[in-house]
């Protein structure tokens, strides 16, 4: 029976079948499964580096992609700041207006509104009384929202009348008028006085006054607070 039996595979002959008998030696079919196994393995290798070729392959793609990508926005960086640069100019000149603007808002941050000023004195005086003259200094540039809390305007203000006055009266009417932070009747000049007689006839009163940053223009406010 095991002269019939086959080397490669235990199946039985069918019945009234060819003999088939495995006369290769041993070493013959050992070399051969050795060969059919270096076959695989060099199959296996070439698939592998197949692999790695295909892998490197798509790397290297990706990365001269991203160097091509790069090169474009670096170009498109160069490119902009150039025109950043060119725009230097134009930039100093809106600098130069700020500067002009701001310069001009703090130098007329104190400009006085004159008017204001004889509204708030005018009213307090009696019939047939003016003002003459006016020595008054400007204060200090705004600070903070609250006007009224710093002087605008300080100095003497001259009275002039035809008929004697009841300063204590002007003087009264004056603190309590808006704006007013304090007045005084400080001097009384009599124009028919024997010491000058070629002065005109008459009476001039001398007020010492503070009045509140009420009476500043504000036409630069906004210039300032930028």
């Amino acid at each position: 029976m095991a002269l019939f039996a086959s080397g490669a595979s235990g199946a039985s002959l069918p019945i009234g079948g060819m003999p088939r008998v495995n006369l290769l030696p041993r070493s013959v079919t050992e070399g051969r499964e050795r060969t059919s196994l270096l076959k695989r393995w060099g199959w296996g290798l070439v698939v592998a580096l197949a692999v790695v070729v295909l892998t490197a392959g798509a790397a290297f793609a990706y990365l001269t992609v991203a160097a091509t990508q790069l090169a474009l926005a670096t170009a498109r960086t160069t490119t902009l700041l150039g025109e950043v640069g060119a725009l230097a100019p134009v930039r100093a000149q809106l600098s130069l207006v700020d500067d002009l603007g701001a310069f001009r808002g703090e130098a007329m941050a104190t400009d006085l509104a004159w008017a204001r000023v004889a509204e708030i004195v005018t009213p307090a005086l009696p019939s047939g009384a003016l003002v003459s003259q006016v020595a008054l200094t400007v204060g200090a540039a705004p600070v903070g929202e609250d006007r009224t809390a710093e002087a605008g305007v300080s100095g003497t203000v001259t009275v002039a009348s035809a008929d004697p006055l009841d300063i204590v009266a002007v003087v009264r009417t004056l603190r309590g008028a808006e704006g007013v932070l304090a007045v005084d009747g400080t001097d009384l000049q009599s124009g028919a006085a024997a010491e000058n007689p070629d002065a005109a006839a008459g009476y001039t009163y001398l007020l010492d006054i503070s009045i509140d940053q009420s009476v500043y223009t504000n036409a630069f406010a906004a210039e300032v607070a930028q």
